[in-house]
């Protein structure tokens, strides 16, 4: 069966969303690295620290994953991308202005609520514009901006750091997220195969309900069966019983 060629369009889509994958890291590991820094200038304590450095993003990040989640399902994927890209971006760079624990805490906040978009989207959208034959491939492009995105902040985030001071490393690494989520807001969606797929799950889960009706209407009827025969088979040994009785007296 002749196998229709990937369009050059869908190459763009996935170098685009790798590219945002490698600041979705970048943005969320660049903290690491600097607070040394930040943590001799303001003086914070070691508890202060861990609540930058992880409970800050990671509570946010994880308990709306799975609302975006369901969310991609309903709406723009490309406008989520390009919404969450713009305030991770925003507020990464809004770091290097910060002149206390609280306010950098709101920026940490906020950049792990922007990058809580991207995962869900980001997969949804790619597996429209790829075909299964080419999905894992895919994958394995697109999970490169892990290794990319974290290299790249401890590298430029050290050196920037060292040269230029942490606030300098916040503002080049964190706004310049804002011009690529233009470009996010102007991919197009394969609007054609995510309505097939969804044409496809509305139909796998009909047949689901069908099967789960069916497979309840024949257990309810083999459990009245049964019923059926306990309650005919006590009536006899019970007009059985009564009848010996009767024949002895």
């Amino acid at each position: 069966m002749h196998e229709s060629p990937v369009r050059n369009y869908s190459w763009y889509a996935l170098s685009l969303l790798t590219l945002i994958y490698v600041f979705n890291y970048l943005d969320r590991t660049i903290i690491y690295i600097l607070l040394p820094l930040i943590k001799r200038e303001m003086a914070f304590t070691d508890l202060q620290l861990a609540l930058l450095g992880s409970m800050s993003f990671v509570i946010f990040f994880t308990v709306l994953g799975i609302p975006f989640g369901r969310l991609a399902d309903r709406a723009v994927r490309k406008n989520m991308i390009a919404a969450g890209l713009a305030v991770w971006s925003l507020f990464s760079g809004l770091t290097g202005f910060a002149t206390g624990f609280w306010s950098l805490l709101v920026c940490r906040v906020m950049v792990g609520v922007g990058e809580a978009t991207l995962g869900p989207a980001a997969l949804s959208l790619l597996s429209d514009y790829f075909p299964p034959r080419v999905r894992a491939t895919v994958q394995a492009i697109y999970s490169s901006g892990i290794a990319i995105g974290a290299g790249l902040a401890f590298f430029l985030g050290g050196w920037l750091g060292q040269y230029y001071g942490w606030r300098l490393a916040f503002y080049a690494l964190g706004f310049p997220g804002l011009i690529i989520a233009v470009l996010a807001y102007f991919l197009r969606e394969d609007r054609e195969a995510r309505r097939k797929l969804q044409a496809r799950s509305t139909r796998r889960a009909i047949g689901r309900s069908c099967s789960n009706q069916c497979r309840s209407g024949i257990t309810i009827s083999v459990m009245a069966a049964l019923v059926l025969l306990q309650t005919t088979f006590r009536f006899g040994d019970q007009h059985s019983s009564r009848a010996s009785t009767s024949s002895t007296y």
